[in-house]
């Protein structure tokens, strides 16, 4: 029955369709808890670093750039179960264009994590987050139809152009679900469904009170299956719904673990996945002990091929996870394998 119920998961979120993005990252599963509240603290380790960026579309204009950075860690743990509460502080800065249009974000997030069982396989978690945000743009390198005299344009005739708030703060709240099962050694399934932006906020650089931060929904899956004693194949897909646009990004990785001795484990896999109407994306990852490294290359292919030449960005990232130096618990919170 379970595996029925994920088929029709995944199934779903292929179904969906795609009109558009906004700024985004093409290896959400090292975001950690940016997109879902619910997975803050939710690890094998009790503290977690991460950080992602991301440059784009430097060959059409000026880069998109992305970079986001984030803690969490568990804050209880009861002796009798494996139930725990997680938290998650976190930066993040997106800029884009001449303008440098761009949002500095701050967040928080708070998680409670219940284990269904006592056999350390099988957890369900609930999360709510809140981000206090500035958006800004810069005027002074944009050019208007005013400054043009009719013959050639001229920088120093004014662009008849007024704007209210060059910069303003607003807040965001979100929340989530998380699930994880470990069926066996061969087969683990780890899915999220979170809302963000639940108070849609003015966004209106003119006071236009009607112009809204939409709600965006976020759904995530990944299934892990052991092909052999040391290899893995772990499809996982996302979706992301905000008003009229939609992403969906669906692929797999082929992971080959080199060393399981903890003194020493390696692994290394890549992955290809497809962004619905946009892009085909490269993925390699590196672990090493507790450290994660990450790199993934969009190659564009959308209908701005003509300007970009297939070119769309880099991405890299980083996870680093550690523990008290006293002994760990015989327990713990198993973590999905991405």
């Amino acid at each position: 029955m379970m595996r029925i119920i994920i088929a029709t998961f995944l199934l779903t979120l292929l179904a969906l369709a795609v009109k558009g993005q906004d700024p985004h990252f093409s290896q959400f599963n090292h975001l950690v808890f940016h997109d879902n509240p619910a997975a803050a603290g939710f690890s094998e380790s009790k503290y977690r670093f991460s950080a992602n960026t991301k440059i784009q579309w430097s060959s059409v204009t000026q880069p998109y750039q992305t970079y986001l950075a984030g803690f969490d860690f568990a804050l209880v743990r009861r002796p009798s179960r494996l139930d725990m509460f997680g938290m998650g502080i976190e930066v993040m800065r997106d800029q884009a264009g001449d303008a440098q249009f761009g949002t500095t974000g701050f967040g928080l997030s708070l998680a409670y994590i219940k284990a269904l069982n006592n056999y350390n396989n099988h957890f369900l978690s609930f999360g709510a987050s809140f981000a206090y945000n500035q958006r800004s743009f810069n005027p002074d390198p944009l050019t208007f139809d005013n400054q043009f005299n009719g013959l050639y344009f001229d920088p120093t005739l004014p662009g008849g152009e007024t704007f209210i708030d060059l910069s303003f703060w607003y807040p965001t709240f979100g929340a989530g679900v998380r699930y994880l099962n470990k069926f066996d050694s061969k087969h683990e399934f780890s899915g999220g469904l979170s809302l963000l932006n639940i108070n849609k906020p003015p966004q209106s650089h003119f006071s236009n009170n009607d112009v809204r931060l939409d709600w965006r929904w976020v759904g995530t899956a990944s299934y892990r299956i052991a092909v052999a004693n040391s290899r893995e194949v772990i499809p996982e897909a996302y979706v992301s719904v905000q008003g009229v646009y939609r992403e969906i990004l669906i692929g797999a990785h082929y992971r080959l673990i080199k060393d399981y001795n903890n003194q020493s484990f390696n692994a290394f896999s890549g992955g290809l996945f497809w962004r619905a109407g946009d892009a085909f994306v490269l993925v390699a990852q590196m672990d090493y002990l507790r450290y994660s490294f990450g790199l993934s290359y969009d190659v564009n292919i959308s209908g701005l091929v003509p300007a970009s030449n297939l070119q769309g960005g880099f991405e890299l990232s980083f996870i680093m996870k550690f523990d008290h130096p006293e002994r760990r618990r015989p327990k713990e919170i198993p973590c999905p394998i991405f």
